[in-house]
């Protein structure tokens, strides 16, 4: 009995110290059906809330910190060929970029945020990846997500790199936001 009793307690013990990451688990299953109703800071300084912008949809591109300074580049590069043909083809569709910066000390932060503000669209600098967590990303690879006006997520899906992938993608982005 006494060899029992020390294994349910033994029992009890793991499930008690694993109670965290179980969470978390359950917490990261959970999909994401609705933007976060937040306002957000530009690199430029606006302010936007996207609740109260009259658009049809809403395409926002996540980019969680990337692993390296080349692996950031070459995010950006496609980043830019996904904006230029989604907001060329749509205009009723707000973009926005979401983005973890590489390094935060100064004045690596700054580099990047001054950098950011000649993009034609808006940029959100996720200085501690807060942001990104609401949405659902913590690390990783990079996201695109698609809401209606009511900002319902439609579509989410990583972020391709192939231009034919990039081109198929952005058709069935295009389809799927003329019905």
């Amino acid at each position: 009995m006494d060899l029992f009793n020390k294994r349910i307690a033994l029992f009890g013990l793991m499930l008690l110290i694993n109670l965290p990451a179980i969470a978390q688990l359950s917490a990261d299953a959970i999909p994401l059906t609705h933007t976060p109703k937040q306002s957000f800071e530009t690199v430029e300084g606006d302010e936007l809330t996207l609740s109260k912008m009259q658009k049809e949809s809403f395409i926002l591109f996540l980019l969680p910190k990337p692993g390296s300074k080349s692996e950031g580049k070459k995010t950006f590069k496609n980043i830019r060929l996904w904006m230029k043909k989604i907001t060329s083809m749509n205009r009723q569709t707000f973009s926005l970029l979401i983005v973890e910066p590489f390094k935060t000390s100064f004045p690596f932060y700054n580099i990047q945020k001054s950098k950011l503000k000649s993009e034609p669209y808006p940029v959100v600098m996720d200085k501690n990846g807060e942001i990104l967590k609401q949405f659902g990303i913590s690390g990783g690879k990079p996201k695109i997500m698609i809401a209606d006006e009511n900002l319902k997520i439609i579509e989410s899906s990583p972020i391709h790199s192939d231009p034919a992938e990039i081109e198929k993608k952005v058709e069935l982005i295009n389809e799927m936001l003329s019905k």
